[in-house]
């Protein structure tokens, strides 16, 4: 298998220049629109399997084999539902352009990193995002 072949090569480039590459954090994914089908590929580096995943995180952003989003979405509702009890405390304690400010601290980053990426999913997929 060609994919082998090159990570042997990049085993021994790593290795001539003295790098290393954590091998237990290494994975891959089979990008996959339709249903999910199975492969029994076998892919090694430094004589150790890489593990196939469905979905994993990269710069900040959950990546899934459907390229649907929804585990990133997921995240980013985690993270946000956090702040809804505070403002929905503090909404009667503060005026609206302190409660504007706050909302661009702390929510308004979480929302905009990633975004050209994973707002190319379904409007059913972002609604909870929306609301």
């Amino acid at each position: 298998m060609k994919v082998n072949a090159s990570l042997r090569s990049l085993s021994n480039w790593f290795f001539a220049n003295k790098l290393s590459l954590s091998v237990d954090k290494t994975s891959y994914s089979i990008f996959w629109k339709s249903a999910r089908i199975n492969h029994n590929y076998t892919i090694q580096l430094c004589h150790s399997d890489i593990k196939q995943v469905n979905c994993s995180k990269y710069l900040g952003v959950y990546v899934d084999s459907n390229l649907d989003w929804k585990d990133h979405i997921d995240d980013i509702y985690k993270k946000l539902i956090k702040f809804i009890s505070i403002f929905y405390k503090l909404r009667c304690k503060l005026n609206s352009e302190v409660l504007k400010m706050l909302f661009f601290s702390f929510i308004y980053p979480h929302l905009l990193y990633g975004v050209e990426v994973y707002a190319t999913t379904s409007k059913s997929s972002l609604k909870r995002l929306m609301v």
